[in-house]
C-alpha cells in the first residue's frame, strides 16, 4: 500500500473513532480502482452550510462570542 493510502487510512480511522457533536460521521470511503487515478475518497454526509466559516458567518447573531470560541477552538483540535 502506498504511503498516501496508508495517511489516508490512519485519518479515516481517527475520524471513524471521532464523537462531538461538531464532527459529522465518516460514512465510508470509496475509491475508483479502474481509473488512472485510484486514490481513495473518504465520504460523509451532506452538509448545506458547506464550511465552518460560512455557518459562523451565516449565524453571526445566533450564536454567542463564547460559543463562537468553542466551534473553533473545537475544530483546531481535531
Amino acid at each position: 500500500m502506498c504511503v498516501f493510502c496508508q495517511r489516508i487510512l490512519r485519518e479515516a480511522r481517527v475520524w471513524a473513532s471521532t464523537s462531538h457533536e461538531n464532527v459529522i460521521p465518516l460514512l465510508g470511503y470509496w475509491t475508483n480502482f479502474r481509473s488512472d487515478n485510484p486514490f481513495p475518497a473518504l465520504v460523509s454526509p451532506w452538509c448545506n452550510d458547506s464550511t465552518l466559516l460560512d455557518h459562523v458567518v451565516k449565524m453571526e447573531k445566533k450564536i454567542c462570542v463564547c460559543n463562537r470560541l468553542e466551534l473553533v477552538s473545537d475544530a483546531d483540535f481535531f
